[in-house]
Order: structure tokens, then sequence, then C-alpha cells
């Protein structure tokens, strides 16, 4: 599918909407038939897209990054990666010495240890 094609499923979608002229929150599922969930998240709002966006920006999954340095570390898992994240930005303004530690945070730097495993 297209974006074009999808653009028009969902002005179809909004324009059906205003047709039955709706309020927010008169689509109930327990009345007439079942609107699946993502037709309901469209449906939310008559415009603006922050409940798709809520939806992709749900990600509770830790990085692969920190499972590795959590395992070669022997760190809790409640250690503070937020703030380590972020060191690098709040200490220095060399462009080069960030780009530096963030390979290394989030472990893109091909060390030596690294390459001969690769081998």
């Amino acid at each position: 599918m297209t974006f074009v094609e999808f653009n028009g499923i969902i002005l179809s979608i909004r324009s059906y909407k205003m047709s039955l002229n709706l309020q927010e929150g008169d689509l109930d599922i327990t009345e007439g038939p079942c609107i699946p969930l993502q037709l309901r998240i469209i449906l939310k709002r008559n415009k603006g897209c922050k409940d798709m966006y809520d939806i992709f920006i749900q990600n509770d999954s830790q990085p692969t990054s920190v499972r590795k340095w959590n395992d070669i570390l022997n760190l809790d898992d409640n250690f503070n990666w937020n703030y380590c994240f972020h060191l690098p930005f709040r200490s220095t303004y060399d462009t080069h010495l960030r780009f530096f530690q963030y390979r290394i945070n989030h472990r893109i730097l091909g060390t030596n240890s690294f390459l001969l495993k690769l081998d």
C-alpha cells in the first residue's frame, strides 16, 4: 500500500466520521459492530496523530548495548544508564569527543577484544 492510498483511506474514514456528526468519546464498542483497535485510534480525535505517535514510542525493551555492558561489568538492573548516556553531552562541547563517547556507550567502536571475537 502506498502513502497516497493510506492517506486516502484515513481521509475517507475521517470524512465518514464527520458525516455522522460524532463527538469525541461517542464511539463505544459495546454498541453496534466491534471497531478494531487501529480504527478506534484513528477515529479518537478529529485532527492530529498524537495517539498513533504514543503507540509508536512505547518501547520498554532494554537496548542491546545496555544488556552487554551489564553482563561485562556485572552491574545491577537499577543502574542509572540515562546518566551515562547524557554525561558526554553535559561534560564537553567537543563534537568529536561526544561522538567517540557515544560509540563507546553503544558498543559501536571496534575495540581489539571485539575484533578478535569476529575472527
